[in-house]
């Protein structure tokens, strides 16, 4: 996820000191084509991002 948030421009305005990596308790949430972690507003941006999403993973590879 770190990758992510370093090489993905959408996620440019994460604080990437704030982040620390995905936590034993890390909510997440699963849709028809991904594993999906999110973080809380202020977590590791500011408020008006909301809650933002990780995909993880594809699903399709399980198929």
């Amino acid at each position: 996820m770190e990758k992510q948030i370093k090489t993905k421009e959408e996620y440019s305005y994460v604080w990437l000191e704030q982040y620390k990596g995905i936590k034993p308790d890390q909510p997440f949430y699963v849709t028809g084509d991904a594993l999906h972690l999110y973080f809380y507003p202020y977590e590791i941006a500011a408020y008006a991002a909301g809650f933002l999403r990780f995909p993880v993973f594809s699903l399709h590879s399980f198929r």
